[in-house]
């Protein structure tokens, strides 16, 4: 799951009527800034006062200092941390700075915001000021608590004033919280924040491929379960395991935290978000659909409350569109995928660190309209600026499919012939989406499919499939995000063409490996009851059957196929 450091007050709300309102500048710095209630960009600065937020939690940090604002704010700030509000967080903690210029663990608070987290390396033009900082903090700690000196001498590990060794800097500083907690083995505190020193070395990198736990991952699941034992309504441990354990093969380890976590900080538009991470895993497509709806509306009041804010309403309107996707709500998913689309400042498709997640997610629609079978739709876009090669791709993916679909097959050959020249492109390769995925990676997976699905309308069944193999074997090497980078799950396509060809168990081998991508889905489901149904397997097609019509309880459209 991706967190997006953009934040766009929405106009209008659950249910949407209105387009989206845009900002009409973007900042050119990616850290920090955030939208205020006037819908303006605003840069942090000691100009802009924060204040106490009401549904932010209880949570409780004792700090040495006499002035109860300075201690209040300083637990804001650290509720505020834990939620991944780092920009607002930063702001509390230099209040209490303010109320407290001796409070050392303040400045502690202020270098900690400046970090790096695990969805976001440090700006390094913070690097200076971080590590001033936290050599404040050692000059005041004198007076500290024994608990705050360790903190405190910790995290001064983790800044130097030499840019070059961030690396060696951030494992040295995940070792010194590894001893702190040898030393305060029952601190909550101490055991997130040393669970989330290990997350940031290795960020959304905690389970193969195959499922199995990577060298580091049961360090930190153990180090946060631990950290719950001892408080379980800890914001930031219940956080961080939705993170550590959502692309795990065991998801349902973290209901307990996806379940109390909204309720910790109601206040907190991304922690109310976080337990769709787990719903989503776990076939409960309804829940997270409530909790994003949810999220959303309170982002908006939040900000209209003053708050600066990167709770990521993008990312939380791309989840709603993502499970009510999975639910079958074919259109309010598109109502919220052109929401998602007009969310995104038109400046923010080129930009060089963010231009190929903000085109990805700007061709929602395009994804949608294909997912719920559009096709006269489809054919009324015009194709994207040449600028945006991403777009590009999509567009001639969805064009094409909607060709293949009503049956103009003549039709499909140059929107494919122009995927496999964008992907000659140098730009396509160097364009990142998340992590390592590329545009290339996705383009690839587009024209496989469009290729399979091509021969599959000419009942050319063995030229059909390799392609979708290919497909498949693309979307698996994807790193992990959610929502995932290609929204439209390759076996639905490779699964139906299989059972055109008359090939129902393998084809029904192909749909149980797509529930374990997402259980309970009605897409997977269908298909595997139409398997069953054609192999004869009564008793577990009728009990198939009921499955998928609990999982599209709540749909708008009727699925006889994977895929329409």
């Amino acid at each position: 799951m991706r967190l997006i450091l953009l934040l766009l007050f929405l106009a209008s709300f659950i249910p949407v009527t209105e387009q989206t309102s845009i900002p009409s500048k973007v900042p050119s710095n990616k850290i920090p800034f955030c939208y205020g209630a006037t819908n303006e960009v605003i840069e942090l600065n000691d100009s802009i006062s924060p204040h106490l937020y009401i549904g932010l939690g209880d949570y409780h940090f004792s700090v040495s200092t006499k002035n109860n604002m300075a201690a209040k704010f300083f637990d804001q700030g650290l509720s505020l941390y834990y939620g991944f509000n780092h920009p607002e967080a930063l702001r509390s903690f230099k209040e209490a700075a303010k109320n407290d210029s001796t409070l050392a663990m303040a400045y502690w608070g202020q270098a900690l915001c400046l970090g790096p987290n695990i969805n976001m390396p440090m700006d390094l033009a913070e690097n200076q000021k971080a590590y001033n900082l936290i050599q404040k903090a050692l000059k005041l700690s004198e007076k500290a608590t024994p608990k705050e000196k360790a903190y405190i001498a910790a995290l001064s590990i983790r800044y130097s004033t030499q840019l070059n060794k961030r690396v060696e800097l951030d494992n040295s500083y995940a070792m010194a919280m590894k001893e702190l907690v040898k030393q305060f083995p029952n601190d909550a505190d101490a055991l997130a924040l040393y669970a989330e020193a290990l997350m940031d070395l290795h960020p959304w990198d905690f389970w193969q491929k195959d499922g199995q736990p990577q060298p580091w991952t049961p360090e930190i699941t153990a180090t946060l379960e631990k950290a719950l034992s001892i408080n379980s309504s800890h914001i930031g441990a219940n956080h961080f395991y939705i993170h550590a354990v959502e692309a795990s093969p065991m998801p349902a380890k973290a209901i307990a935290s996806a379940s109390r976590l909204g309720s910790l900080a109601p206040g907190a538009g991304h922690l109310v978000h976080m337990p769709s991470h787990i719903y989503i895993h776990v076939g409960e497509f309804h829940k997270g659909s409530a909790v994003n709806i949810k999220a959303i509306n309170i982002d908006k009041e939040s900000i209209k409350n003053g708050m600066l804010s990167v709770a990521y309403p993008e990312h939380n309107i791309h989840f709603l569109y993502t499970t009510l996707t999975l639910e079958g709500k074919s259109k309010e998913a598109l109502m919220y995928a052109e929401l998602l689309k007009n969310s995104i400042p038109a400046n923010m498709l080129e930009d060089a660190n963010y231009g190929g997640m903000m085109q990805n997610m700007y061709a929602s629609p395009l994804y949608a309209m294909v997912r719920f079978g559009k096709w006269n739709e489809i054919l009324k876009q015009k194709e994207p600026s040449g600028k945006y090669p991403l777009l590009r791709g999509i567009f001639h993916y969805a064009v094409g499919m909607a060709y293949v679909k009503t049956n103009r097959l003549d039709s499909v050959l140059k929107h494919h012939a122009a995927l496999l020249g964008l992907l000659s492109e140098k730009k396509t390769e160097a364009l990142v989406v998340w992590q390592t995925n590329t545009t290339k990676n996705l383009l690839e997976i587009a024209a496989n499919l469009l290729e399979g699905e091509f021969y599959a309308a000419k009942k050319d069944y063995p030229k059909a499939l390799i392609p979708l193999q290919n497909a498949i074997k693309g979307e698996d090497a994807l790193f992990y995000d959610e929502p995932a980078d290609w929204p439209n799950p390759t076996r639905n396509n490779y699964g139906a063409v299989l059972l055109e060809a008359g090939r129902a168990a393998e084809a029904e081998a192909i749909y149980r490996e797509a529930l374990k991508q997402y259980p309970e889905n009605g897409w997977a489901l269908i298909g595997l009851y139409n398997t069953l149904t054609l192999q004869q397997k009564t008793t577990e097609a009728v009990a198939t059957k009921n499955r998928f019509d609990k999982a599209f309880v709540n749909a708008d459209i009727t699925l006889k196929s994977s895929r329409f």
